[in-house]
């Protein structure tokens, strides 16, 4: 098992949200802008949130969450399910510094159901957030 200080998270998608990472985890944090050179973020057709898949020229924009425990990241695992796979990698928190830190991919097989279109949190926020915190509240209910 690795040290809590050891288990950061990057995050690209709805998980940005402080809202929403409390929702899943049970947990209130704050993070830090980050962005993961060699990937890039594309919705999902027919959803609201996105996938992010390996892109040599690309760049992912998105937020490190730090210090993470095993039960967080053991609740991160079944809120993203099979659909993605966490992998262990480098991000960027400035231009001269990086960490080491899991994020959630999309593993080939499931490469067809990305669109091609980028997936924007700007747009997120504006469009659906409301509607995805109503329904993933829903969820932990049940």
């Amino acid at each position: 098992m690795q040290d809590d200080r050891e288990n950061n998270l990057f995050v690209y998608g709805t998980l940005i949200d402080p809202e929403i990472y409390q929702l899943v985890t049970g947990k209130k944090r704050s993070s830090i802008p980050t962005r993961m050179k060699g990937f890039k973020v594309l919705r999902v057709r027919n959803q609201v949130f996105p996938g992010m898949i390996s892109s040599p020229d690309s760049s992912a924009t998105g937020a490190l969450y730090q210090g993470l425990s095993e039960l967080e990241l053991l609740k991160l695992d079944h809120y993203e399910d099979d659909f993605y796979e966490r992998k262990l990698i480098q991000c960027e928190i400035n231009t001269d510094e990086t960490v080491l830190a899991w994020a959630y991919i999309i593993p080939k097989e499931f490469h067809s159901v990305l669109s091609t279109s980028d997936w924007h949190y700007s747009d997120f926020l504006k469009k659906d957030r409301d509607g995805f915190i109503s329904d993933l509240r829903s969820y932990f209910k049940d």
